[in-house]
Formats: structure tokens, sequence, C-alpha cells
């Protein structure tokens, strides 16, 4: 029987550096915001543990889901800067997790589905700060339209969204056959 070991590509080690820096990043960005606690320092520990732990996205789960925890327990400012630093790390870890684990053992990464995950990358990340530059339109706000513009302001974001995955998508969809 023949054994043939399969040596990752340099794309997945690095995806994995990548999550783990932007992890780690998360620290600074916690005691920038919030100032520094013993938990955070344990929790984004913990976190990168997770996300250097494995390939699966279980693992990244529960990194988010750490840093959310840290991130609300800061006591940061909703509408502070540091609001969209935290989402791009975030970012950073949610896709190079997910690139990786969508990829074989041992698969290289071919330049236009990193061009594709970029794109959708910066996509998201537009979106989201718009959605930061609304919330801080409507903390400038006075109370009384307060409701009124966000309602209005997510249904038009709401929609957008919808606009452009339908798009994204569109190119996607595999070729019909006519009968």
């Amino acid at each position: 029987m023949i054994v043939r070991e399969v040596r990752p590509q340099p794309d997945q080690p690095r995806l994995a550096a990548l999550a783990v820096a932007a992890t780690i990043l998360a620290l600074p960005v916690l005691m920038f915001a919030g100032g520094f606690s013993l938990v955070s320092l344990a929790g984004v520990a913990l976190a990168a543990g997770l996300v250097a732990a494995g390939r699966d996205s279980a693992h990244a789960l529960g990194a988010l889901l750490v840093l959310g925890f840290l991130w609300l327990n800061s006591g940061a400012n909703p509408v502070t800067p540091w609001t969209l630093v935290m989402a791009l790390l975030m970012l950073t870890i949610h896709a190079s997790v997910g690139l990786r684990a969508s990829l074989p053992p041992g698969a290289q990464l071919g330049r236009d589905l990193a061009l594709r995950w970029l794109r959708r990358g910066a996509l998201v990340l537009a979106i989201t700060a718009l959605v930061y530059l609304l919330g801080v339109a409507v903390h400038e706000v006075d109370r009384g339209a307060h409701d009124l513009i966000a309602v209005l302001a997510m249904v038009l974001l709401g929609g957008l969204v919808l606009l452009l995955r339908s798009e994204t998508l569109g190119g996607a969809r595999p070729p019909t056959r006519d009968p």
C-alpha cells in the first residue's frame, strides 16, 4: 500500500496566519475602544487558539462569538470608529477561515477565487461602513424623527443588499438546458 503525503500549499498556512493575526489584533482594538482587562487578554488568546486549531469553520464561529462577547463587554461607545476596525478584523477572520475551509487539503488558492473573495469582502466592508455612518447620523439626530429615519435607512440598505446579492449570484447560476 502506497501512502501519499499531501503537503499544503503555502496559501493555506498564510490564510491561517492571517486569521490568527487578525484575532490577535483585536486585543489592541478592544483596549483602545474600551480599556484593558485580563478577561480581554484571556478571551483573545482563546479566540486565537480556536482559529489556529483547525480548518473547520466551527472553530472560527466560536472565536467570532468570543470576540463579539468581548466587544460588547468592553464598554466601547457604539459609534466609535473602532467599531469599523473591529468589524474589519472579524470580516478578515471569517473570510480567511471560510476560504481555507472551502479549499481541499493541499489545494492552491487560485487568483480568480482570491479576487472574487476580495471583491465581496470589500462590498461587505462598504455596506458595514454605510450602516456605521447611519448609526452615527441617527445618534446625532433629534430623538423625535429617530425611528422613522432608522427604518427608512434600513429598508434602503436592505434593498441595496438584495440588489447586490442578486447581481453577485447572477453569474454563478448554472446554464439551463432547453428541452
